[in-house]
């Protein structure tokens, strides 16, 4: 055998980033799929309420509202998939698009006065619980 056929490099045992992981746990699935639900019902609430419906803003602002959420949700599910394929910085991103899910709801309550975004916020909460439970915190690093 002529020494080009020879394999140049040794091979190694796999260091802990080429581990493979297990199956994500239900917690991080229930995160990511929730997070999921609340951005393409958003998705689709914002393109209504800011260009189709009666009591519309300007077309400007509309368009503007349309944007902003869509690149925000778009964030979300970036968050979401890197947090099942195992990535802390998809961990961290899903509790910062949390966060701001429940600063928006705290602005349509106290300036607003739209009950309806109890609901939102609330369901960010369990998102911040899902996305920092143990199970998903061992599971991301």
């Amino acid at each position: 055998m002529s020494s080009s056929m020879r394999p140049t490099t040794v091979p190694t045992t796999p260091g802990p980033e080429h581990v493979r992981r297990g199956r994500p746990p239900f917690t991080a699935i229930a995160a990511a799929g929730l997070q999921m639900l609340v951005a393409a019902v958003t998705t689709i609430a914002v393109f209504y309420f800011s260009l189709v419906d009666a009591a519309k803003p300007p077309l400007a602002a509309g368009l503007a509202l349309v944007a902003l959420y869509w690149s925000a949700n778009a964030i979300g599910v970036a968050g979401s998939i890197g947090m099942l394929r195992g990535r802390a910085l998809g961990r961290k991103v899903l509790i910062g698009y949390a966060v701001y899910g429940i600063l928006f709801s705290l602005a349509k309550l106290f300036i607003w006065h739209e009950s309806a975004a109890l609901l939102f916020g609330a369901i960010d909460i369990v998102l911040i619980a899902l996305a920092a439970a143990p199970a998903t915190r061992r599971y991301v690093r």
